[in-house]
């Protein structure tokens, strides 16, 4: 049976992976903490819709609309999705973060080969 996700385990895990790729500092557990909030509201929000499927709900006028729960979701997507961007937790992010070092990386190379060659 696997482990119940809390806030702790999301905070631990993220903080795992922010080390792993060399960019945790302290400085960054108050947006750790509201990603993993907004993480957890997400899995328990898809699991209820999991267990719901009404994707349209009814108004009290009686009119079809769409349930608040998946706007709700909706809204914590998107709100995780910036989270992950500002702690470089996503290929694309972190991509950006990786190229300035590259570029330096590289340039450090060219500047000991034009040394040798001199």
């Amino acid at each position: 049976m696997a482990r119940k996700l809390t806030i702790s385990t999301i905070k631990s895990r993220t903080k795992k992976r922010l080390q792993s790729l060399g960019i945790y500092r302290p400085e960054f557990d108050d947006l750790i903490e509201i990603y993993a909030d907004s993480y957890l509201k997400y899995t328990v929000l898809s699991q209820k819709i999991d267990m719901e499927s009404d994707a349209i709900s009814e108004s009290a006028a009686g009119t079809a609309k769409k349930n608040p729960m998946i706007t709700e979701m909706e809204n914590l997507r998107k709100d995780l999705l910036n989270y992950s961007d500002r702690l470089c937790l996503n290929p694309a992010s972190y991509q950006k973060l990786a190229a300035p070092q590259q570029a330096d990386q590289e340039g450090k190379l060219a500047d000991i080969i034009k040394k040798l060659g001199e």
